[in-house]
């Protein structure tokens, strides 16, 4: 009977951080599948013409209970008073335990989801995609309208899909080459700009000067030459969004073509390219951006909506043949056509949406709509690849309701 006690103490002394490690697991996996279907779902909404809708988990609250009981009984005879001769001993021990989830679920369908979708993403949100390691080309091709001198396809879904131009497939290319070839980078870099443009000689910076500049730049202010030491700029840290390119590779007949559709010049004053929004005239027509100012030391960039993005990915949808016969889901032909023309870019081999009307064996994600299953498969490494990068942009453009980082998962034991 002694071992009985110490085994019913040690569950019970265990249980709870037995409960946090198997729940918030469980409940971590469970959400991500399904905001991963959520987003499959939407994408072949689009190509049925339906509208997207989102939910968001806003809480997981599990109320976990556990109970324990032990019985012991003895008995024996005692002869003359002394030891017993014969003596008996039993116990029982019970334990029982519930988890009972309750999980707040609400509709996105809210001024501020509706504004997320819509609205054109923010200029420096690509750059978060390709610090993580996605190809700049592929996160060009899929998020931006137009880019220095070139403008890009509108996703509008079937016949409203709208070519862009000969010269944005053209830069598509060669910044997927350059990148290949360890010339081009991409991204996020933290720099010392110069607080404005006064300039100082080496005879000018004193060390009271030196000292007040640390303090105006919040510990980080320092002067700093970008001529050899001709002149000296003020600066301070911040955080921008850049395009680099090998200085070698400029010179290149590919190098001087890009500079040339990104309308940059060859020696920017920071060794690379700031991103910057690209501005349009009032009155501009949007099917003609063509910029005619002078090279810039800034890249301008108009990126496209998030609703816009599943626009163009629902024509990666594989669906039965007969919904697209019948009219229920759109044509692909619109895209299909601008790419034998070369005014839109090849995107198929990155990204394959099948469809079955059984249940695939295989998949990586999955979803049910109108009697059939579409699927991305769990073989397939590149459409893998590409749907993370969706994933991670809803991530990023779709906050979730309250501006809350997630749903909140409560564990209470009782």
């Amino acid at each position: 009977m002694a071992a009985v006690l110490p085994s019913l103490a040690a569950c019970v002394d265990t249980l709870g951080p037995q409960i946090i490690r198997a729940s918030q697991v469980d409940y971590n996996k469970s959400v991500q599948e399904v905001v991963s279907e959520e987003l499959l779902l939407n994408i072949v909404r689009r190509r049925y013409l339906e509208p997207p809708q989102f939910v968001t988990i806003g809480s997981i609250t599990t109320q976990v209970s556990n109970s324990g009981s032990v019985s012991v009984g003895a008995s024996g005879e005692f002869p003359g008073g002394g030891a017993p001769n014969v003596a008996t001993a039993s116990g029982n021990a019970g334990y029982t335990f519930s988890d009972t989830p309750t999980i707040s679920i609400m509709p996105r369908a809210d001024e501020e989801v509706t504004t997320q979708l819509t609205q054109r993403i923010f200029y420096d949100t690509p750059a978060l995609l390709a610090n993580v390691g996605y190809p700049p080309d592929i996160i060009f091709a899929v998020t931006v309208a137009a880019m220095g001198n070139v403008q890009g396809p509108e996703f509008g879904i079937g016949r409203n899909f709208r070519p862009g131009s000969p010269e944005f497939v053209e830069m598509i290319r060669l910044v997927g080459d350059l990148y290949n070839r360890g010339k081009l980078r991409y991204g996020s870099v933290m720099i010392n700009d110069p607080y404005s443009d006064i300039t100082y000689t080496k005879r000018d910076i004193t060390p009271e000067i030196q000292m007040t500049a640390v303090g105006l730049g919040t510990g980080k202010g320092r002067f700093r030459s970008f001529d050899g030491g001709k002149t000296y700029y003020f600066t301070d840290q911040n955080y921008y969004t850049g395009l680099w390119i090998d200085e070698d590779a400029r010179d290149t007949p590919e190098g001087r073509r890009l500079l040339q559709l990104l309308n940059l010049t060859r020696s920017p004053l920071y060794r690379f390219w700031k991103v910057e929004n690209k501005k349009v005239p009032t009155g501009a027509d949007f099917s003609s951006l063509q910029s005619t100012d002078p090279q810039r030391e800034y890249l301008s960039l108009l990126p496209h909506s998030f609703y816009s993005v599943l626009n163009f990915l629902a024509f990666f949808v594989e669906v039965p043949e007969e919904h697209e016969r019948e009219g229920r889901a759109f044509s692909t032909d619109p895209y299909d056509q601008a790419i034998r023309q070369g005014t839109a870019v090849d995107l198929y081999p990155f990204l394959t949406i099948r469809s079955s009307r059984e249940r695939p064996a295989d998949a990586y994600v999955a979803i049910r709509h109108r009697d059939t299953w579409f699927y991305i498969d769990d073989r397939d490494q590149d459409s893998k690849r590409f749907f993370n990068a969706v994933y991670d942009l809803f991530n990023l453009v779709i906050a979730p309701s309250g501006g809350s980082a997630g749903p909140v998962l409560t564990l209470p034991l009782q």
